[in-house]
């Protein structure tokens, strides 16, 4: 199934609660050194990067799903069951694992 993102709500800024905000006619930006609170018109102009344009091609995304133990090249790793990864004082963003062989009969 193609992937379709969820539309978010649209809200209005004008509903009690919000923070008071100077409202922009369409084209406007905000003035340079003024401090506050505007809103964009949705009318703006959308990024280049946002238009779809027929010369860029489209595609599907599709997931695929292999298990480690399912290849012929490599045929898996398995982390001893119940451990967890401890820091790698050699590298801080670094975990080390127990993995190996091990009989998950006993």
């Amino acid at each position: 199934m193609p992937y379709k993102p969820e539309i978010p709500p649209i809200r209005d800024p004008q509903t009690p609660g919000y923070v008071t905000a100077t409202l922009l006619s369409d084209g406007a930006v905000p003035p340079v050194g003024v401090d506050g609170n505007f809103i964009v018109g949705p009318t703006h102009e959308r990024a280049p990067e946002m238009v779809r344009r027929d010369d860029v091609p489209t595609g599907t995304v599709h997931e695929l799903i292999v298990e480690s133990t399912d290849s012929k090249i490599y045929p898996g790793i398995a982390r001893v069951p119940d451990t967890f990864g401890t820091p790698d004082a050699g590298e801080p963003l670094g975990r080390i694992t127990s993995h190996g062989d091990y009989d998950d009969e006993t």
